[in-house]
């Protein structure tokens, strides 16, 4: 489903989430470096063209 993940170069990685867009796909998601942990995203991606996150 997702063709490209695109990276992010300011965050630290903080743990895999299942993600309900991608049928419980799990993904890694990243965090502030000085921001609480629990404020976390992940990395937008590429999927049959468009950009999703």
């Amino acid at each position: 489903m997702v063709d490209k993940w695109l990276k992010w170069e300011n965050g630290k990685e903080w743990g895999e989430i299942e993600c309900p867009m991608l049928d419980g796909e799990r993904v890694m998601t990243y965090y502030q470096e000085g921001v609480p942990c629990y404020y976390s995203y992940t990395a937008p991606f590429v999927s049959d063209g468009e950009v999703g996150y």
